[in-house]
């Protein structure tokens, strides 16, 4: 029977690096907000201390590391795209939320496949449920918590969709409830259980540029909109002219800030404003640099990643009398 507890270990950055349950440890170790790798083996195999330094450093024996799983992520995003584990391979394939529905072999077999309910649970499932562990974006299911998904800062229970503690950033997670996950789970995520945002696709909305041209391209940010349009409707082969009146670009939220690369979606612009509040690839690189967006400062700095020419400086202004 399986346990409904575990016991788990943080690092000084609040990351799981380790459960203990039904007499079995699992190790986890991480790239960054992502988890990389995963083992488990059993507690009685636990390395023990073999002594304590000078400085009080703490020497262990070697950990058993065995059955090694890897976790392939989608870049520059959270989107779980491949297990590998024993030279085996296999292709996760999610929706446009960031969430696993597929699963297939390296011989193009399906082994998991799923759907979800409006808190997450798995519904529809075919194969071995924990296959894939992977929730909704940025959660983890652990077989041994019966529906409870870890966030990284906090635990989900899918079963009352909610947090079983409060917000650790209060009303700054932008949810004016403290234990609430997202008002609609279809289109917004809480990727590490602080703070909601809303995320748009429009892959295959009847409301894209019909063409002539791509209505879906990728392209290096400039840290300026205009730009970044000018950049798309280039990539697109569509002239600015034939759709300038009623659509706009969105710029999808997946900005790669080693690459500076986002995808661009030719839309309606009504269907583009209706969705609003939401966070794009423009947003992202507000995050990751600390700079607003259609700034000469965000130009700059788009300038010195390599994505773009210098800009021209901002003009000074002129104060009368």
């Amino acid at each position: 029977m399986k346990s409904k507890s575990l016991s788990p270990e943080y690092d000084a950055l609040g990351r799981r690096t380790a459960k203990i349950a039904n007499f079995k440890i699992t190790r986890y170790l991480w790239d960054g907000n992502v988890l990389l790798h995963e083992w488990t083996y059993g507690i009685e195999r636990r390395p023990l201390l073999q002594m304590v330094g000078e400085l009080g450093e703490l020497f262990y024996e070697k950990e058993p590391v065995d059955d090694v799983i890897t976790w392939v992520y989608d870049e520059g995003c959270y989107t779980p795209i491949a297990k590998l584990i024993n030279g085996e391979r296999y292709s996760i394939v999610s929706d446009y939320i960031g969430r696993p529905v597929q699963c297939f072999d390296d011989n193009g077999e399906m082994v998991w496949e799923t759907d979800y309910d409006v808190y997450g649970r798995l519904k529809k499932l075919n194969g071995e449920k924990h296959f894939i562990p992977f929730r909704q974006m940025g959660q983890y299911e652990d077989a041994e918590l019966g529906g409870l998904y870890y966030n990284r800062f906090r635990y989900y229970d899918s079963g009352s969709g909610v947090y079983i503690s409060q917000d650790p950033i209060g009303l700054a997670g932008n949810n004016p409830n403290l234990y609430a996950f997202v008002k609609d789970s279809n289109s917004w995520i809480d990727i590490f259980g602080l703070a909601v945002t809303k995320t748009v696709d429009f892959t295959g909305h009847p409301d894209l540029y019909p063409g002539p041209g791509k209505n879906i391209v990728t392209i290096k940010l400039t840290g300026d909109r205009s730009s970044d349009f000018t950049r798309a409707y280039k990539e697109a082969g569509i002239n600015r002219m034939d759709a300038i009146d009623e659509y706009t670009w969105h710029h999808a939220a997946d900005f790669n800030p080693k690459t500076g690369t986002s995808s661009m979606q030719l839309v309606k612009t009504t269907t583009h404003e209706a969705s609003f509040p939401h966070k794009g690839s423009a947003g992202q690189f507000k995050d990751h640099f600390g700079i607003p967006y259609d700034t000469y400062e965000a130009k700059v700095k788009a300038f010195e990643q390599g994505w773009r020419s210098e800009p021209k400086k901002a003009p000074k202004k002129i104060k009368c009398g």
